[in-house]
């Protein structure tokens, strides 16, 4: 997906760095457990977790050797959930607006995964059918739009990150690796390496 080497190893960087605090969070609670400590929360780690392999996977060797469509398949499984959970059908993110922007996040940022994959996989049936014929604009057009939306929607997660970053690092108290200033910066990393990601499809 990404030819130049420099930007593989960034992205791996970003990937590597956003999937080991998730991972590293969830391990420091399960020796320590916190009453904060939601399903939620647990899924999204891990989901992301599985999002930063799968894109560091992605980076470097493509999607053939998941030929069945399996990765795709369990995030868009899980941007439902979340989907659900934003809108209030499954246990609903009933609690601030910051949780719950928090929730549409993760609902958007598993659905531009699963795009991305599926557009991954498709891509030599592309490039073989537009061998044959340079017609159906309309079909080329939609997934360039698809993946634009995307790219801009997880843009605007990416200042929103930052700006929170920002805002809890200003209080002394919040500066804590697993506190919501390591949580930002952990979304921020991931956001940026999407958007770099999804990008590179166009």
């Amino acid at each position: 997906m990404i030819e130049a080497l420099w930007a593989r190893w960034l992205l791996t960087s970003l990937f590597v760095l956003a999937g080991g605090y998730c991972l590293a969070r969830c391990w420091v609670d399960v020796r320590k457990p916190t009453v904060d400590r939601s399903v939620s929360t647990w899924i999204s780690d891990v989901a992301h977790v599985a999002m930063s392999v799968s894109m560091v996977a992605m980076t470097w060797w493509g999607t053939g050797w998941d030929a069945l469509g399996l990765q795709a398949a369990l995030f868009v499984l899980l941007c439902g959930w979340f989907t659900l959970r934003a809108v209030g059908l499954s246990g609903a993110a009933s609690g601030s607006g910051s949780l719950r922007r928090t929730t549409i996040y993760e609902a958007v940022a598993m659905g531009a995964m699963a795009w991305m994959l599926l557009r991954m996989n498709a891509e030599p049936h592309h490039h073989q059918a537009a061998n044959v014929t340079s017609g159906d604009t309309a079909g080329n057009l939609l997934p360039t739009i698809v993946t634009l939306v995307l790219v801009l929607l997880l843009g605007l997660a990416a200042g929103g990150w930052f700006i929170r970053l920002f805002t809890a690092m200003s209080g002394a108290t919040t500066r804590q690796v697993f506190g919501p200033a390591g949580a930002s910066g952990c979304h921020l990393l991931m956001s940026i390496g999407m958007v770099i990601s999804a990008a590179a499809l166009l």
